[in-house]
């Protein structure tokens, strides 16, 4: 397929926008389709992705790059399925007009461009570590500040779920649909045997049968055992010249990931012997699982940033990582990227699975201000901050204004006693650390504690 980008796009003389009436083109102008149109689509750059099409012109041409990727974004704004957004471009006069085809005399998308796209996309990053789409991402933002006139100052951040590309699948059809898979390879070389007879059909994932529909409960685990045996035994008859094939590394995963060794050969896991990181399908063996704020999740999470300046917000930048991937891995991977003395980026804001009182440290080191809109883990409380501490570390004052009996500062801790009878009848008695002693309340803060306490001092947002 040859590169093309869209200025090499024939057009027709019959514009779909020639349709409308004055009155419907002023509406038009007026959705978001026109921002798209002027602003988005002019700038999404196709040069880059030359490297994934023929340099033959002969060879039949690729569907401009800019419209694909134009289409995704779409595609993940309104929620669509790539079937939506293909009936979408056909019938929909705004996704024509924010998309530059309402004069196309056909559409230039079918059933599989987008997944021909991303195909080549992972491929391409495979082979040599680019990542296009970031950075025609990086690329776009860049153009779009530019054109906004953001302020980079304060950043916010949060991360999301996004679910894998294909359906959760049981213990049962993970290993079913394993087989069927690498039986379905052998049978495209011509090297079928007769196990891999027992697990192939050509059919899609979509439309292949439900191994366990006829199961009853107990049979299960029989069944299992039973693929798994005979997955060991493919995966050891596997042809030489094939085991660098996807569907072999997927068959051997699986065996892994089911399966553990025992006296005798390897046998069937526990279901709570099963990790999170195990192969969630074949289909998308990157999938993992994860369960965060009550809710399960099979496939990747996502921290994004965004600039924040007025009432204008832009997303400037994003990670994909498997679900897994923890806020807080996320809050130090952010700050690392940034410059020494943080650049432009004076303020973040994030939420409490991402605040630690190192994230705050590490932050400082670069003159970058954590800001917290809720807070976990024990830092909620900000009592010991409220303790007056003067130049020698000596603890001065308590949140209720009482002097202590005396005071010094201990290792990693300041110490102090104050009056027994002072503190019982103290409103903050409740709230307070301190521990009784024979004539004395004994106040022990660490420099952990007084540092946490701080941190949630200053993070009323």
């Amino acid at each position: 397929m040859a590169f093309r980008t869209n200025e090499n796009q024939q057009m027709s003389m019959g514009d779909n926008l020639y349709n409308l009436s004055e009155r419907g083109m002023k509406l038009l102008k007026k959705t978001w389709a026109e921002d798209f149109a002027n602003y988005i689509f002019p700038n999404l750059e196709e040069e880059p992705f030359a490297v994934l099409y023929s340099d033959n012109d002969a060879s039949k041409p690729n569907v401009p790059v800019n419209i694909i990727l134009g289409l995704f974004m779409l595609k993940e704004q309104f929620d669509l399925t790539d079937e939506e957004m293909m009936h979408q471009l056909m019938f929909n006069i705004q996704f024509q007009y924010a998309l530059h085809t309402s004069s196309f005399k056909e559409q230039p998308i079918n059933d599989n461009t987008l997944r021909r796209f991303r195909n080549k996309v992972a491929e391409h990053e495979d082979l040599t570590g680019t990542d296009l789409v970031k950075d025609a991402f990086i690329s776009l933002r860049d153009k779009i500040s530019g054109i906004m006139d953001l302020d980079a100052s304060l950043k916010r951040v949060d991360s999301l779920m996004i679910s894998a590309g294909c359906r959760r699948l049981s213990r049962l059809d993970i290993m079913s649909e394993t087989l069927r898979l690498a039986s379905r390879e052998l049978y495209k070389d011509g090297k079928a045997t007769e196990l891999s007879g027992k697990y192939y059909d050509d059919k899609s994932e979509s439309e292949s049968k439900d191994i366990g529909y006829r199961l009853k409960r107990e049979d299960v685990i029989k069944k299992m055992d039973e693929m798994l045996h005979d997955a060991i035994a493919m995966f050891d008859a596997y042809p030489k010249e094939l085991r660098k094939c996807e569907a072999f590394a997927i068959l051997e995963r699986m065996i892994k990931d089911q399966s553990k060794e025992a006296d005798g050969g390897r046998v069937l896991k526990a279901g709570s012997e099963i990790s999170p990181e195990s192969m969630q399908t074949p289909h998308d063996p990157d999938a993992t699982y994860r369960k965060k704020a009550g809710k399960r999740n099979i496939g990747y999470v996502a921290n994004i940033e965004e600039t924040c300046d007025g009432d204008k917000r832009l997303i400037t930048d994003y990670d994909l990582q498997k679900n897994t991937y923890s806020d807080a891995k996320f809050g130090e991977d952010m700050i690392d990227a940034l410059p020494d003395g943080g650049g432009e980026v004076k303020t973040i804001v994030v939420d409490g699975a991402y605040a630690s009182t190192e994230l705050v440290e590490k932050a400082a080191e670069k003159n970058v201000e954590i800001v917290t809109t809720s807070l976990i883990g024990g830092l909620q409380g900000t009592f010991e901050a409220e303790f007056e501490i003067d130049k020698k570390n000596h603890i001065t004052k308590c949140p209720a204004g009482h002097s202590p009996i005396d005071s010094r500062k201990g290792k990693n801790c300041y110490l102090a006693h104050f009056d027994a009878d002072t503190c019982e009848k103290c409103q903050y008695c409740d709230r307070c650390p301190g521990v009784f002693q024979k004539n004395s309340a004994l106040i022990k803060i660490t420099d952990t504690a007084l540092k946490k306490a701080k941190y949630a001092q200053n993070c009323a947002w």
